[in-house]
């Protein structure tokens, strides 16, 4: 299998993914319904203030901006 085709089949997400500040880890979030880990966020992702330590779970391309805060 060709590294394009393995692409093509990843989870396509449209549209920005705002990640509420309540969460506490990405592994097994759901963007309306569909995962975001590894998938291809065609809009921006934000995450800040949010409780995760860790992006373990996040998508694997951002078409958009990628806005990451994490606090300790």
């Amino acid at each position: 299998m060709k590294l394009i085709d393995l692409f093509e089949q990843q989870v396509v997400i449209q549209g920005d993914v705002w990640i509420p500040r309540e969460t506490t880890t990405l592994v097994g979030y759901k963007h309306k319904g569909k995962p975001i880990a590894q998938a291809k966020v065609l809009g921006d992702f934000f995450c800040s203030r949010t409780q995760i330590e860790s992006l373990e779970g996040a998508p694997s391309w951002v078409g958009g901006v990628f806005f990451v805060l994490i606090q300790k």
